[in-house]
């Protein structure tokens, strides 16, 4: 697939430019593979990088967006690498499809066929008390990268920090990747400086009809 045509956003390890074209796809033999948000994003702001694959493309370079299988290998791959800080996340669980969660452990989610599972909260870089680089969720073998930078001004306020405004996220898990009964979901939180990850997990109970 080529990116003009990709819909879904991809992952890449960060917005640096040198990062993005030195990252672990392209060891593993692709030409060259960014995901469209970072693309365009660097693309509008950053000429540097802007001129540097405009040169790629031109010498003969394509861009990809990798499959699924090899997506989710280089993502497990990365947090791999990463050494996994032993304190707990700074974060939380609001909503899951639309249901306010108030006890993860009371909350039952019903999943019609074809419907996936929603996830809202937010977390944060909890030594550095500043919105992390990046918020996953894990399923059994699968990382999902969710949308975060979501404003969040109830926890700044809560918090009385202006820096945590930005700490939302929202991520979507494939239904087909849970299962009826207790399903448990890791929260994979990216330090500031990407350097390590939180992790924890939540339990949830889907019901399938």
């Amino acid at each position: 697939y080529y990116w003009p045509r990709l819909e879904k956003t991809l992952w890449a390890p960060s917005r640096d430019a040198g990062e993005l074209f030195d990252n672990i796809f392209i060891r593993q033999g692709y030409d060259f593979i960014l995901c469209r948000d970072v693309a365009e994003q660097a693309l509008a702001d950053d000429p540097v990088f802007r001129a540097r694959l405009v040169a790629e493309m031109e010498s003969g370079y394509r861009l990809y967006a990798p499959r699924p299988d090899v997506l989710n290998r280089a993502l497990q791959d990365y947090f791999d690498r990463l050494p996994a800080i032993p304190k707990p996340v700074l974060g939380h669980i609001d909503i899951l499809n639309g249901q306010t969660v108030r006890d993860l452990k009371k909350i039952r989610v019903r999943l019609s066929p074809g419907e996936d599972l929603t996830v809202i909260g937010w977390a944060a870089d909890g030594t550095r008390k500043r919105p992390a680089s990046g918020i996953y969720l894990q399923v059994g073998d699968r990382i999902i990268k969710t949308r975060s930078g979501l404003a969040r001004r109830d926890v700044a306020a809560y918090f009385r920090n202006p820096a945590l405004r930005d700490c939302g996220f929202q991520g979507v898990v494939p239904g087909g990747s849970v299962n009826e009964g207790v399903n448990r979901i890791y929260l994979l939180v990216l330090t500031q400086d990407q350097q390590a990850y939180y992790r924890t997990a939540f339990n949830v109970r889907i019901d399938k009809p």
